[in-house]
């Protein structure tokens, strides 16, 4: 029998391989390439459900957070229904209240320290007091209605945007939003079933049909090495070489049935490039609804800033009540004070009054005394005439001997009280 040609077995086999290598190389590569654009898509995919996941939140924190609860309950129903258009009016027509009860009192009050005015009129309290700030708690209660038609325009907005924020947004559009990705790429989708499970389960088997190829030809040249070494004799080298000649004689429809894989690997690629274009399309669809309720959120997000400027302005004009509910409460303590500080004012004058009497009576008690006294002097001065003067020169005391004028003089006023 003639000895096989082991070089040409050699050559062959390394021929086969090296092609064999760059088809499968080449395939591979097209296939790390699929498999690469299934995981960038696979991330877009979960960028978009984080989107509207996103969007579904907010549009729950909208609704339920800032629409319900703080524009509803806080700011309408406590903080204006009850808080200002309760509680505040309340206080202001109470202290208002208060303030013109205490003014009328005043101006019932007769000042008992004074007469009459130049037009012959009773002086009351209340003329001492300022009265420009009497009515500014009626001036600004003239303002509530306006205030109430604009809360009552608020409410009629926020009803509509409560509605639209419901039913458009959260229970049409964004569920639409939800609905859609589950169907075209939720786990039961038939694109995702195909793109991460089928197409993904073929391309991976046929990855390691192409291994298995390769390694069976690098067995191959392995074997045909061997036998050229000359390392085996005998039995062993006999049945080498008996599978390496069979191996040899099938290289090429090994090499057929290669490019058939291969075949196949560029049939399933084109299938699933495909799909991926559609689940892309798709994916660009939701991405355009998504900015759309993107877009949305912006408009409301702009009626919510209209909700803010109009809640500063009442804002600004509870605060401005408040400030003038201070003033008022201030004015009644200020006219309580004066009305008890005059009758505090009259006792005063009673008293100085009764010290005025008390000094005219020790004075007119010193005039009786000292004039008593002057009289007794008048009637020792006239004795001591008689029974001197005719001794005594008037020079020796000039101008005084015969003086009868009283040794003193009284000058006082007493203030009319």
């Amino acid at each position: 029998m003639k000895e096989p040609d082991l070089e040409l077995f050699v050559s062959n086999a390394r021929k086969t391989l090296v092609e064999a290598q760059v088809l499968c190389q080449e395939a591979s590569m097209r296939i790390s390439g699929a498999k690469g654009s299934l995981s960038r898509w696979q991330q877009e995919v979960s960028k978009i459900k984080f989107m509207i996941i996103s969007l579904k939140n907010q549009g729950e924190f909208l609704y339920k957070c800032i629409l319900k609860v703080g524009i509803g309950e806080n700011l309408i129903k406590k903080e204006w229904s009850q808080g200002l258009l309760v509680d505040l009016i309340d206080s202001m027509k109470s202290w208002q209240e208060q303030l013109t009860t205490r003014i009328a009192q005043l101006d019932g009050v007769d000042n008992k320290l004074v007469s009459s005015d130049d037009n012959g009129e009773h002086v009351k309290l209340g003329d001492f007091i300022p009265k420009e700030n009497a009515h500014i708690l009626n001036e600004r209660l003239k303002e509530i209605p306006i205030i109430r038609r604009q809360i009552d325009n608020i409410k009629s907005q926020y009803s509509n945007m409560m509605k639209k924020v419901q039913e458009q947004v959260i229970q049409t559009k964004l569920k639409n939003l939800e609905t859609l990705f589950e169907e075209k790429y939720g786990p039961s989708s038939t694109g995702s079933i195909e793109l991460g499970e089928s197409y993904l389960l073929e391309m991976t088997n046929l990855e390691h049909e192409l291994v298995e190829y390769l390694n069976s030809l690098t067995d191959h040249f392995d074997k045909c090495r061997l036998l050229q070494s000359g390392e085996l004799q005998g039995q062993n080298k006999q049945e080498l070489l008996e599978i390496v000649t069979r191996d040899n004689s099938e290289l090429s429809s090994v090499l057929v049935t290669l490019r058939d894989t291969i075949e196949d690997v560029d049939k399933l690629l084109l299938k699933f490039r495909i799909t991926l274009e559609k689940n892309m399309a798709d994916g660009n669809q939701l991405q355009t609804d998504i900015k759309k309720n993107v877009s949305e959120f912006q408009k409301y997000q702009e009626y919510l800033v209209i909700f803010r400027d109009i809640s500063e302005l009442i804002s600004t004009f509870r605060e401005t009540c408040l400030q003038e509910i201070q003033v008022t409460q201030e004015l009644c303590d200020f006219y309580e004070n004066f009305e008890a500080s005059y009758y505090k004012l009259i006792e005063e004058a009673d008293r100085r009054r009764s010290v005025a009497k008390q000094m005219a009576d020790l004075i007119s008690d010193c005039e009786n005394k000292l004039q008593k006294l002057s009289n007794e002097d008048h009637k020792a001065r006239e004795r001591f005439l008689s029974l001197n003067g005719d001794y005594l020169p008037e020079t020796i005391w000039p101008g005084k001997i015969d003086d009868f004028t009283p040794l003193y003089s009284l000058q006082y006023t007493i203030k009319d009280i």
